[in-house]
């Protein structure tokens, strides 16, 4: 089942809603930016579904300072839609994240977002140019 659905009837359970298709319907756009329903991908949250998660579930995050200098693009959100596969959160010059593993990168990355990115679609790039070049 789709991840930001499963996300989303948990977040409406800790708001002792209903979870039938309707109800999800009306809310993904109220716990989400992009509220359509794909997979892991795209799971920026709005303000609304980032306090839910971590006040009224006491969900763990993990909160990285991203540089000063950083250039909010469209392609840079596009990245971090694509390879951020756990809830996320941007708070002014900071980025909240779900995932230990997703956080670590980050880190190493010194809080780098379009570093991040960048390197996330080289890779990305490459390995679907190995899979090409590879011999049948």
């Amino acid at each position: 089942m789709d991840y930001k659905i499963e996300l989303t009837k948990k977040l409406l359970e800790s708001l002792e809603l209903a979870t039938d298709d309707k109800t999800i319907r009306k809310y993904l756009p109220v716990f989400w930016y992009n509220p359509r329903r794909k997979g892991n991908s795209a799971l920026k949250l709005t303000e609304a579904g980032f306090k839910t998660l971590t006040q009224k579930m006491d969900v763990k995050t993990h909160s990285i300072r991203v540089p000063k200098e950083t250039e909010w693009t469209s392609q840079l959100e596009l990245r971090l839609n694509k390879y951020i596969d756990c809830p996320y959160y941007i708070d002014k010059q900071i980025i909240h994240v779900f995932s230990e593993k997703v956080a670590i990168q980050l880190v190493l990355f010194s809080g780098d977002i379009a570093k991040f990115g960048l390197a996330k679609a080289r890779s990305n790039a490459k390995k679907t140019q190995e899979a090409i070049d590879k011999p049948l």
